[in-house]
């Protein structure tokens, strides 16, 4: 049974209970279904409109790789092999110029498999891509790439953020803002692993607790900077 209403995980007020998918569920039409039977709850806050589930709160490393990010998950999310990787750093070396940005310390934030740094050092960008472990140093320049959507934890992931960057630097994360999406929306996709979606307003928000600063370049790609 799902619970009518919870607490948002960004702002503190009143979620409302929008509706389930099976966890089997992906984002894709292309991607293989196989119900589970297992009902992944999702709600929305009346407020600021993140809309987020509670079912992946603490689950383990082993949890995770056994129903998400396992040996399948490559039909889920095709692009997360090499694709994805080359379109970011094509993106990211055109945002740097149009910003005016020339990052000396670059970071990119849940690398994954670290393609992304892979394929940034023939572009002589060389940014410092982790996955696991956590870097002591700041940064000025760092890369979120479709990570946000994966984190059951908002505040969490922007203090992390937050306290890896430099006193002058910029923060550039890709995530789906949709603003209070219906339970039907593509991006809700619990086999993907996305448990929470945000929206401009959610994002701005985030960027204020934090002390930072908010821009939206498009739906997808979104800075967050100081010292500028």
């Amino acid at each position: 049974m799902s619970e009518s209403k919870l607490s948002c995980k960004v702002c503190g007020h009143e979620a409302k209970y929008i509706g389930s998918k099976d966890l089997g569920k992906g984002c894709l039409e292309s991607s293989p279904y196989s119900e589970t039977g297992v009902k992944v709850y999702y709600y929305t806050c009346k407020v600021c409109g993140l809309t987020f589930t509670p079912f992946f709160d603490g689950f383990s490393s082993t949890q995770w790789k056994e129903h998400i990010y396992n040996e399948d998950y490559v039909l889920y999310d095709p692009d997360y092999l090499g694709a994805r990787a080359e379109e970011n750093l094509a993106n990211v070396l055109k945002i740097l110029q149009q910003i005016g940005v020339v990052p000396i310390r670059s970071l990119d934030y849940g690398a994954g498999n670290n393609t992304f740094a892979e394929k940034s050092r023939a572009e002589s960008y060389d940014p410092y891509g982790t996955s696991n472990l956590r870097p002591a140093d700041r940064f000025d320049f760092i890369t979120c790439f479709e990570v946000a959507e994966h984190h059951t934890n908002p505040r969490g992931l922007f203090s992390d953020l937050e306290s890896l960057l430099g006193s002058k630097g910029v923060i550039l994360l890709t995530t789906l803002a949709i603003n209070r999406p219906t339970i039907d929306n593509w991006y809700i996709g619990p086999r993907n692993g996305h448990c929470t979606i945000y929206n401009k307003k959610t994002l701005a928000n985030l960027a204020s607790y934090f002390n930072l600063s908010y821009k939206s370049l498009d739906h997808v790609t979104h800075l967050f900077y100081r010292g500028y």
